[in-house]
């Protein structure tokens, strides 16, 4: 009865024990706490954050502006007590001293002389490039045209030949009729040479003028800047001194050459004209010819390359030397352009000088015919067609060259023009900037008060002017950051609080100079009835980016550009790591995920909630 007994006790002991573990569990899990989260997809973030600033009201203040030089008053524009806004024009002054007017005038004129000369210029060059290039397409093709047709020659001068030593015992009816064929040819050729070379007279006479008048303009132009003819010695006396004065020994070098080029001009190139045309001359007259350009090029080089030692002053400004150096490249470009003219003209030249002569004692001793001038005949043939291929070689030659030549001078002297054109457009800018000195204007919404000078008076540096004050209107000077600078523009709208008041308005000015903090002055106008001045208001800028921003609270910064986040996916809370880019106050803008494309990344529902204190053992989710 024992042994039933305490089986029972031990029985009804364990299921008592057994139900009261049992009773435990269940009151720990009923004990977890509600933890309310709540998510949102990350396409669905707004790009724009809120720049908050906390300042002071100030009550009205004065600005005083005074001169920035010595000037006299023009005009002024306003009265006292008038109302003034940014830029408006307040006094005008009168340029006393550096002619600010005159400069932005002919620093204006000079950015179109030199854009004018750049498109003028430009047209004669393209055209030049394609001349050249029509030119050596000719000669190409007139090559195979002349190889076509020596061919033929050749192959007839070898019939003629043949014919020749077969028929040499002929009916004299056939030697007549060869001999008058003969003579024929022979009359007609000394004709077309004729022809030939009184055109060769007209070309030379016409451009050989065109030339000199040329080669007086560089030389007067020259010797009216280096002064080495008694004509122009005493000339520019006012800046002499200043031009090329960083290296007198290249100007005494061009000097001389100048003094060359006078003497040359007057000894050989003046004396052709007196001796004007003769056939067995032509050579020597197109050597001076050829030997004029050469000279002339080379100088007008080193003339070119002397202007950047000159010194510039009030008797030599910038702008006459870029003047000079645009003169010099307007005669550098049409004589490229004429000597390239004159060697394709050179080249026919020297073609029909090696040729005509000889063509014409062959086809006279044809007169004779006979077996041994058939032999003769059919060796000039040969002879002559070499030298006609060779000629045209040359021509090619020089016409590929002169075509390349054009393209170098056409981008040098383009890219000359364009440097020339943006030292004027800066010269232009630095005159506007100085111009606009003259005006004085309002830098912000405010009223004048007092005016301190009278038409006409003469005002020295630092002088004051005129003084504009707020009067009624307070405002708000609130410092930023360099990096928030661009948010801050004026006439943009900012939101003031201040207790259960929230006023709209304008940013007046923002200062464009840092102070000793390295912050930047903004102003805001308050116009409004509530008395704010000397309180304590926050200023809201809503700045909006194309940007995807997220809370900073939601984000666990991991390292350098690596972020983590809390994800939702259905009711499993998981973790996901991002890259982001910069901070914006309380936001920070995010790279991109870890591991997932674009799409999945905009998709992700993210738990906007601070779950730093969440804890599974303590806490259940409920998804709001």
């Amino acid at each position: 009865m024992k042994k039933i007994f305490l089986s029972l006790f031990l029985v009804t002991l364990l299921v008592s024990c057994s139900w009261d573990s049992m009773e435990d569990v269940w009151n720990n899990t009923s004990e977890k706490q509600d933890f309310f989260i709540e998510t949102k997809k990350l396409s669905d973030f707004l790009w724009s954050f809120q720049i908050k600033k906390s300042w002071k009201i100030n009550p009205t203040q004065d600005i005083t502006i005074s001169s920035n030089a010595n000037w006299r008053v023009w005009n002024i524009f306003v009265k006292e007590w008038d109302r003034v806004y940014v830029w408006s024009n307040l006094i005008s002054m009168q340029d006393t001293v550096a002619n600010y007017a005159l400069n932005l005038d002919k620093a204006r004129l000079s950015v179109e002389s030199v854009e004018i000369n750049y498109e003028q210029t430009k047209i004669n060059l393209d055209k030049a490039v394609a001349d050249t290039k029509l030119n050596l397409e000719k000669l190409q093709k007139d090559y195979e045209i002349l190889q076509k047709t020596i061919e033929e020659n050749i192959a007839s001068a070898k019939i003629n030949l043949d014919n020749s030593i077969t028929n040499s015992n002929s009916s004299l009816f056939w030697t007549n009729s060869w001999a008058s064929k003969a003579e024929l040819d022979y009359n007609n050729l000394i004709k077309s040479n004729q022809e030939q070379i009184r055109s060769f007279e007209t070309s030379v006479h016409k451009d050989y003028l065109n030339l000199k008048n040329l080669f007086s303009d560089i030389i007067n132009f020259s010797d009216r800047l280096l002064w080495v003819t008694e004509l122009n010695k005493n000339q520019n006396d006012s800046f002499e001194n200043y031009l090329w004065a960083k290296n007198t020994a290249l100007k005494n070098e061009l000097e001389n050459e100048l003094l060359k080029l006078i003497s040359f001009k007057k000894e050989k190139f003046d004396s052709i004209e007196s001796n004007w045309f003769d056939i067995d001359k032509l050579d020597y007259i197109l050597w001076v010819w050829e030997e004029g350009y050469k000279l002339t090029i080379l100088f007008l080089d080193k003339l070119e390359d002397l202007f950047d030692y000159s010194v510039e002053s009030t008797e030599l400004t910038s702008s006459d030397i870029s003047t000079y150096k645009i003169t010099v490249n307007t005669y550098q470009t049409t004589l490229q352009w004429n000597y390239s003219a004159f060697l394709t003209f050179k080249a026919s030249v020297d073609s029909f000088l090696s040729t005509y002569k000889n063509t014409e004692d062959a086809l006279k001793k044809q007169l004779d015919i006979n077996e041994e001038n058939a032999q003769i005949t059919y060796n000039k043939v040969l002879l002559d067609s070499q030298n006609q291929l060779n000629s045209m070689e040359s021509a090619i030659k020089n016409a590929q060259i002169n075509y390349d030549n054009s393209i170098k001078t056409r981008d040098i002297t383009l890219q000359n023009l364009e440097n020339q054109i943006s030292i004027a457009k800066n010269t232009r800018s630095l005159a506007q900037n100085e111009y606009s000195k003259l005006s004085i204007t309002s830098p912000i919404v405010w009223v004048v008060s007092d005016i301190m000078v009278d038409k006409w008076q003469e005002v020295n540096i630092w002088m004051p002017l005129i003084k504009i004050s707020s009067l009624g209107d307070s405002e708000i000077n609130i410092a930023v950051w360099y990096n928030q600078l661009d948010y801050f523009k004026v006439w943009k709208k900012v939101i003031v609080k201040y207790l259960w008041n929230n006023l709209e308005w304008i940013i007046s000015s923002v200062s464009p100079n840092a102070d000793n903090n390295l912050n930047y002055k903004v102003q805001i106008l308050v116009k409004s009835d509530v008395k704010l001045a000397w309180n304590i208001v926050d200023v809201y800028l809503d700045v909006e980016l194309w940007k995807t921003l997220l809370p900073l609270w939601i984000i666990k910064i991991k390292s350098d550009g690596l972020a983590q986040i809390n994800t939702l996916s259905w009711t499993i809370l998981s973790t996901q790591n991002i890259y982001f880019w910069e901070f914006y106050w309380d936001k920070i803008e995010i790279k991109w995920c870890v591991g997932l494309s674009a799409e999945d990344c905009n998709n992700l529902d993210i738990v906007i909630n601070d779950m730093s204190n969440f804890d599974e053992e303590k806490f259940k989710l409920i998804i709001k």
